[in-house]
């Protein structure tokens, strides 16, 4: 009978922890701003928030209106899964719905765009099965997601034109994609794709520049160039692991600009282990890139990159791991080309993905900057939102994440 009892005991233990488990995906807290110094690991700006703990390995994040309503919502990506949150004043982040997939498909990259122009955003995760990719687009219908496309055989991305000045033409974001490589990097051949009923149709070929190592990229809107598909200029991540930016003169690029730092490419090359958490690029190497981001706003360009320091990465028998992070925002400067507007302070591990998500007042900040009215430009806050997986220490047995919020200095 003891042991009947001591069994029943430990059985009831395990179903704490697992409706425990459950109960931290369904809501996420956001630590009181009056305590937010208490937090030892991070020294979070004013009027920015960051989350307790989450259960959940996160590997992107975005903002959406997927509702049709105000970007107050906020998507999650796990490996086997994506959650749709809404923030709920400042206390807690609640769950809507949810939708998991089989295992074999691993998600490694999240984006929303309005693809069949009704005025709501879709989902569309990007994925490889057995090292080949395998993407998926996702729908809100009813409050649940309803699957628009699975088993596409390319790795996705969803490139942005969008140009937030005054009397100007907004590009749309256009859906791109390649077959050939999945979590390695992504340069080419790129081509425009649409959603045909369930199925995916290949549009134009995007031209990138040629015989450079480009591991990601972001193209720089252009108003006076009508042809999204031949941008004349580009922020590339290269292979020397540089951030550049590149015109096209006549026909062909040449650098306008480079930074002095690492940025990316061969920098977020990190050597594959067993677990295997991002997937293996072809010379047995894990890319943990994430591509730079490009806003136009107030008669600005700015172009935001994601760094990372990787202190053991060449020691032979320790696995590798992310000490820090950073955020950094360059300006286009007319003399000195780009220079440093903002960066984040170190981060404690490793930032996994990043969101910006534009003012709900955008068109008031928009009109105000066409009337020079700056006391109403300096209320049009852009929130940049960051994934981070925080232990550092066993970066690859790494079980829970952070959301940080902070406040991007673009109006000044």
């Amino acid at each position: 009978m003891k042991k009947i009892k001591l069994l029943l005991l430990i059985f009831g233990f395990f179903l704490c922890i697992t409706n425990s488990y459950a109960g931290d995906k369904s809501e996420i807290q956001i630590y009181d701003k009056k305590n937010i110094s208490d937090i030892s690991d991070f020294k979070i700006l004013k009027n920015n928030w960051i989350t307790k703990k989450i259960d959940q390995v996160l590997w992107g994040v975005a903002t959406s209106n997927m509702h049709g309503q105000d970007n107050h919502e906020i998507i999650l990506l796990e490996r086997n899964a994506v959650r749709l949150y809404r923030i709920d004043g400042d206390k807690n982040i609640s769950l809507i719905t949810s939708y998991e997939w089989d295992s074999s498909l691993r998600g490694y990259r999240l984006y929303t765009m309005d693809l069949d122009n009704d005025g709501i955003e879709e989902l569309v995760i990007s994925g490889s099965a057995f090292g080949i990719p395998s993407s998926l687009i996702l729908k809100i219908i009813d409050e649940k997601f309803s699957v628009l496309a699975k088993d596409i055989r390319r790795s996705l991305r969803v490139i942005e034109f969008d140009d937030l000045n005054i009397n100007k033409n907004i590009k749309p974001k256009i859906l791109a994609g390649q077959s050939w490589s999945s979590e390695a990097f992504f340069s080419g051949p790129i081509y425009s794709l649409t959603l045909n009923g369930n199925s995916i149709k290949q549009g134009k070929k995007i031209k990138l520049p040629k015989r450079i190592g480009i591991y990601d990229f972001a193209i720089i809107p252009d108003n006076e160039n009508d042809n999204i598909y031949e941008p004349q200029e580009v922020v590339i991540l290269d292979g020397y692991s540089y951030l550049q930016i590149l015109g096209k003169k006549k026909k062909r690029y040449k650098k306008i600009w480079s930074s002095s730092e690492k940025f990316g490419g061969s920098q977020n090359l990190i050597p594959a282990v067993e677990r295997r958490p991002l997937g293996i690029a072809n010379d047995g190497y894990v890319i943990i890139d994430r591509e730079p981001k490009v806003i136009l706003f107030n008669n600005e360009q700015y172009v935001v990159t994601l760094w990372h320091d990787l202190p053991l990465k060449n020691v032979i028998g320790q696995d590798p791991f992310i000490k820090t992070s950073r955020l950094v925002v360059f300006k286009k400067d007319q003399v000195l080309g780009y220079i440093k507007a903002f960066q984040t302070e170190d981060i404690q591990g490793y930032v996994s993905d990043f969101s910006i998500d534009f003012p709900d007042n955008i068109n008031q900040c928009l009109s105000a900057n066409d009337q020079k009215k700056k006391n109403i430009i300096t209320d049009c806050v852009f929130q940049l939102l960051v994934a981070v997986q925080p232990d550092t220490s066993a970066f690859f047995n790494t079980a829970n994440s952070l959301l940080l919020s902070y406040t991007l200095p673009l109006n000044k």
